[in-house]
């Protein structure tokens, strides 16, 4: 928190403290409600802008006069903070979190419905099954047809561990389609939808900017057929029923581009602004890989930041003398996929050679990611492949998937002396494909955990000390 934010908050606690003299209190209630609403309370979380209606009579339903009201609705720490045992029984129909949290937002969504004022960002964060599919939806009839700007719907609901059924989104009132066209932002998670319904909902959104879907069920295909001219960011993750993704309009202002790496069809078909994108090698060709013939290889030679998920390292050679030039590449993110004991010995080698020469071939990163996905094979020469490896400017270095072995320190302490002018080395414990999970994101014991952490700290004696070391 900066200074400034420290100083607003100790001055919003003095005049929670000076209402209370009947003198000062008056005086703060005689502000104008403009000046209220848009230079205190709009500054506030929400959960304290609510608060403010004990100071006085008049200030009982003034928070809900906001302009651009933030309704955030999160409360993910609590789903995270349960076992799996007590999931079913806190957050099921009639549990004590369920009715709390239900609630919660049922007298928010109450005040605000009687004020004429504009909702800006309507967020639910909870663990919620289709057995509230009744609450869900009126939620979601009160926030577009307040003609919310950012709507994020995240259920909390994961593969591994919840079989409840899942809220299915519903067909969208033909009365609320005009609303859709204030949608900036659109984040699903954890519910269910048919192909057809979310093709028809991104129809309506034709100022969609920013699209986040997250653990989605009985989604086979995303299809994208605009008008969405102004979408920048689309992010599909573990969404593990989806195999194919088309984006047919036309998205002159896309920027960022994620999926998973299973989808086994992709097409984007106008992006000329695309600068950050994951190219996925899909599990139907583990065998053979061609990233020449890659759909979306057109796009490599604007990009500053590319995302290569495929365990066929081994064919780099035979695409270096068609790559275009990577010297724009920012941000280099690669799947270490291939290099686990499991493989062809002869393979593995291969695999870490084409790998570190594709490195080469991109001179000018600043940022190196290297996601271990399979635990590495600890014969692997490292130290030999990265020895005639320099990256004059490479400032950060990150490793993810840590999980404290001898291969994995070498690789960390043999990238850094590759960069002479590295500011930032991250070790990140958590499993590439359970960042952002709600539950079992790092996975392992305490103790183990606790071991990764002093391995990592160990390779902070190896760095100069001009080098942060970041341990998450």
């Amino acid at each position: 928190m900066s200074l400034t934010d420290c100083n607003f908050l100790i001055l919003m606690a003095t005049m929670f403290n000076l209402a209370q003299c009947s003198e000062i209190g008056d005086r703060l209630t005689a502000l104008p409600d403009d000046i209220l609403t848009q230079n205190i309370l709009s500054h506030l979380p929400m959960k304290e802008a609510v608060r403010t209606s004990i100071l006085a009579h008049g200030w009982r339903c003034l928070w809900s006069c906001i302009p651009g009201l933030d309704l955030d609705f999160d409360s993910a720490e609590k789903v995270a903070a349960c076992t799996r045992h007590s999931r079913k029984e806190m957050f099921c129909k009639g549990g004590k979190a369920a009715f709390d949290y239900v609630k919660w937002v049922d007298q928010v969504v109450g005040t605000c419905s009687r004020s004429s004022t504009a909702l800006h960002h309507f967020r639910i964060r909870f663990r919620l099954d289709k057995s509230f599919s009744h609450e869900i939806e009126s939620w979601l009839i009160f926030s577009l047809g307040k003609g919310v700007e950012v709507l994020e719907l995240d259920f909390c609901l994961e593969d591994d561990i919840d079989e409840d059924p899942r809220y299915v989104l519903p067909s969208i009132q033909p009365r609320l389609f005009p609303k859709l066209r204030l949608l900036k932002s659109l984040c699903l998670g954890g519910l269910s939808t048919s192909n057809d319904s979310l093709e028809h909902l991104l129809l309506a959104c034709q100022f969609l900017e920013r699209l986040h879907l997250r653990n989605l069920a009985s989604l086979s295909e995303v299809n994208i057929t605009g008008p969405v001219s102004r979408l920048k960011y689309i992010d599909i993750f573990r969404c593990k029923t989806v195999r194919s993704i088309m984006i047919s309009a036309r998205t002159p202002d896309l920027l960022s581009f994620t999926y998973p790496g299973w989808v086994e069809a992709v097409h984007v078909e106008h992006a000329p602004r695309l600068v950050d994108l994951i190219i996925s090698q899909t599990k139907r060709r583990l065998d053979h890989f061609d990233l020449l013939a890659h759909p979306l290889f057109c796009f490599v030679a604007q990009l500053q930041s590319l995302h290569l998920s495929m365990r066929s390292w081994h064919m780099v050679y035979n695409w270096l003398p068609h790559l275009p030039n990577l010297s724009g590449l920012k941000h280099l993110k690669l799947s270490l996929d291939g290099l686990s004991f499991l493989d062809n010995q002869t393979r593995r080698a291969q695999n870490l050679r084409g790998m570190v020469s594709l490195i080469k071939a991109a001179p000018c990163v600043q940022h190196l990611t290297l996601l271990v996905v399979s635990p590495l094979d600890p014969e692997l020469k490292i130290c030999e492949e990265f020895a005639n490896l320099n990256l004059q400017f490479l400032r950060v270095i990150e490793i993810v998937g840590f999980r404290g072995r001898e291969v994995e320190s070498e690789l960390a302490v043999q990238s850094s002396k590759c960069a002479a002018s590295l500011e930032k080395l991250i070790i990140d414990h958590r499993h590439p494909s359970s960042r952002g999970c709600i539950i079992g994101e790092y996975g392992g014991t305490k103790r183990e955990r606790e071991e990764w952490r002093r391995s990592a700290l160990e390779i902070q004696q190896t760095l100069p000390s001009e080098v942060l070391m970041v341990v998450i």
